[in-house]
């Protein structure tokens, strides 16, 4: 690993870093986190190369994609010499010819990612020796799968149907930073030292010791975040507060207007799934075919009118597909049949 060599320079021409300050995700974050945690002396040099980063896109952003590189290097050259009088500029303490060389690589940067990345090629070959990455784990589980995963520092993860964790390589060492897609319930082995965050695409979830669980499925409207055991902390990416959970505690997250919604029930056991258990409450038709479709890997086909006052209420404990079937339509009244991963349920015309 060779960051400790690295300046605002030369992270400015380094298009992971790049490509994080212009669309930061749930993985490159965690990626570029573990960076500062491994090399806190880098602080410094990486927030003046994020400030001037920012300050250059701002002008650029409105470059539209299709536009030819003459048109957009005109642009971009008035933007070179605006920026000279910038603090976060004169902060780097460049010569002239360094300076430039700098500005140049920024708007490489910035060209980069609007589509021009042959323009990019020569200066990014300039830039010094290449730099060696910290390797990503990838755990991921198709429909109809569940998984137990046991990290390097002790923590277990449940990791649901058609979810993803992805993780340093080094996971353990000085941080413990993990990026959730789906669903998964977090066994927290406990290091005071080393906190153990979980980051979804709108909020951070930090705990210390403790089991909790987290549903981040992108076609929900909300993320919903259930404390088992211990404490932890939810932070929202735009709001300053911290939500603190106890045991027995739930928030939820709307995407929608970016709010949360924090309540107590310590009988809501949103995470019994990792027990094998199915558990139904008020659920509509959408909600139980999804979340059958999830679990058993299938598809489902709903042929006749569906009830206007369908919901259900129910738990299945490590039942087959068959035996949730059989269940479902006894209370709500119709035929089905199964043909490999292909559901048909039939409602009858006259309910």
């Amino acid at each position: 690993m060779k960051y400790e060599k690295f300046d605002a320079e030369n992270f400015l021409a380094d298009q992971k870093f790049v490509e994080w300050v212009l669309n930061p995700n749930s993985q490159n974050t965690v990626y570029w986190q573990s960076i500062v945690k491994n090399y806190p002396q880098k602080e410094n040099e990486i927030k003046v190369a994020v400030k001037v980063l920012k300050s250059l896109n701002a002008h650029a952003i409105d470059s539209e994609l299709e536009e030819d590189s003459k048109h957009i290097w005109k642009k971009i050259q008035p933007m070179l010499a605006n920026a000279a009088s910038d603090d976060a500029t004169r902060r780097l303490k460049l010569g002239r010819s360094r300076f430039y060389s700098l500005w140049m690589k920024v708007a490489a940067s910035i060209l980069i990612m609007i589509g021009l990345s042959w323009w990019m090629y020569p200066i990014i070959n300039q830039a010094g020796e290449a730099v060696e990455e910290i390797a990503m784990i990838t755990k991921s589980n198709p429909k109809g799968k569940k998984t137990k995963i046991t990290l390097r520092d002790g923590s277990v993860v449940w990791l649901n149907s058609e979810s993803r964790i992805q993780y340093t390589e080094d996971f353990g060492r000085s941080v413990r930073a993990i990026s959730l897609e789906g669903e998964a319930f977090f066994e927290v082995a406990k290091n005071p030292d080393i906190p153990f965050v979980v980051r979804t695409k709108n909020i951070t979830t930090t705990a210390l010791g403790t089991s909790f669980n987290i549903s981040n499925y992108p076609e929900n409207e909300n993320i919903l975040v259930s404390l088992a055991t211990g404490k932890i902390v939810v932070k929202g990416d735009e709001k300053p507060e911290s939500n603190y959970l106890e045991p027995g505690d739930h928030i939820s997250y709307s995407r929608e207007d970016d709010s949360f919604k924090e309540w107590h029930d310590a009988s809501a056991a949103t995470y019994l799934w990792k027990d094998g258990i199915i558990q139904f409450n008020k659920a509509n038709i959408d909600e139980v075919i999804g979340y059958l479709e999830r679990w058993y890997g299938v598809e489902f086909e709903i042929e006749g009118s569906i009830p206007i006052d369908f919901v259900y209420t129910g738990t299945f404990d490590n039942e087959s597909l068959e035996k949730v079937l059989i269940g479902l339509a006894f209370s709500l009244h119709f035929d089905h049949e199964i043909e490999n991963k292909h559901i048909k349920i039939k409602f009858s015309e006259n309910q």
